[in-house]
């Protein structure tokens, strides 16, 4: 089922790991499926372990995990024994001393993301997440048995732009013209495509959106079906947490086209309707930026990623310097308006039709 979300909600602060006051009661579950659905086991995995103990009664499900290496001892005894005490306990220690407990960080880990958290603007379980410390549905499975309600990225109070209906609004009006010509086009562009190289029509990648959160960003493909393969090959002609190099050799001669008329962005319009980005906001990132970025850098985070926004109108041929990206993206939070969207937009419309800063 797709999710397309028409507008915000106002997310509440969770109280989750800050006191014990919060009561539950949830159903008891067999350890193995919770620990499938933290993705700590896959279902391979756990099928395979249940089909080998109806063979070995002798051995317990959490003993083959361990004797197999498919998990640490601590990890299992937490899932097994502590973790179903906090539904009725309530949170009596802190996010990280759990999952120091339950073998997924170490001492080091959490202190860094204490120490990162002021200057991020972040919860302890997304900067987990973000570093590739701890997957977000082992988040996810703490928080239900804590605190149903909360979800591991709403630690804090949301930016302006995220609650705004009006925003929200045009961007819907917004992304329903623009997949409108995107069907007008589609069938052209496909075929042109299909003729220069071989391969799909559509390229997808997994990108990194508000506060950390993973979706699916779709573009029309203009480089060749390899491309991803041939990186390391390319000079980067950018500074920091970005690459960029203004004569790829893996775009292709209709790529280049699709490029330099922001063609290419057309199906993020998709994007846009779902909710996962907006018309204006800020570039999103790979995890493989995000892994390495600076404590500062996380603020960009904090707002929806946008088809366009301060980078792509002010220049995006010559700005190659991260910082100077991250301080633009910046800038957008604190102008942020209504009007100011709309400024861009028609900025934006200005751009592509003079292929003024397109690569």
């Amino acid at each position: 089922m797709i999710k397309i979300i028409l507008f915000p909600k106002r997310i509440k602060t969770p109280t989750c790991f800050t006191s014990a006051t919060y009561q539950k009661k949830i159903p008891a579950k067999p350890v193995g499926q919770t620990l499938q659905r933290a993705g700590l086991l896959s279902v391979s995995q756990v099928s395979e372990v249940l089909q080998y103990q109806a063979q070995n009664r002798h051995q317990r499900f959490g003993e083959i995990l361990v004797l197999w290496g498919w998990l640490k001892q601590e990890t299992y005894d937490f899932f097994a024994e502590q973790l179903p005490r906090l539904a009725s306990e309530g949170c009596q220690k802190s996010l990280g001393e759990y999952l120091k407990s339950a073998g997924l960080l170490d001492q080091a880990q959490v202190d860094q993301i204490l120490q990162q958290q002021p200057q991020t603007g972040l919860s302890f379980g997304e900067l987990a997440v973000l570093k590739g410390w701890v997957k977000q549905e082992t988040i996810d499975v703490f928080l239900e048995y804590v605190n149903r309600d909360s979800t591991s990225f709403s630690a804090h109070q949301n930016h302006a732009s995220l609650e705004s209906r009006r925003k929200r609004l045009i961007d819907i009006m917004g992304a329903s013209v623009g997949l409108g010509i995107t069907a007008l086009l589609f069938l052209p562009l496909a075929i042109a495509i299909r003729v220069d190289s071989p391969g799909p029509i559509f390229y997808s990648q997994s990108r990194i959106g508000f506060r950390g959160k993973r979706f699916q960003f779709w573009k029309f493909r203009s480089m060749y079906q390899d491309a991803d393969k041939r990186k390391h090959l390319v000079d980067n002609q950018a500074q920091g947490y970005i690459f960029k190099n203004e004569n790829d050799p893996r775009i292709t001669r209709v790529g280049r086209f699709l490029r330099r008329t922001s063609l290419d962005e057309l199906p993020q319009f998709w994007n846009v309707l779902k909710g996962e980005m907006s018309l204006v906001g800020t570039r999103p990132p790979t995890f493989d930026e995000v892994i390495r970025y600076e404590p500062h850098h996380f603020q960009r985070l904090k707002v929806k990623p946008g088809i366009t926004g301060e980078w792509q109108v002010n220049g995006r041929s010559s700005v190659k310097d991260f910082d100077e990206i991250v301080a633009m993206d910046l800038d957008y939070q604190r102008k942020w308006s209504v009007g100011y969207d709309l400024h861009l937009i028609g900025k934006t419309i200005s751009v592509v039709f003079h292929k003024n800063g397109a690569c």
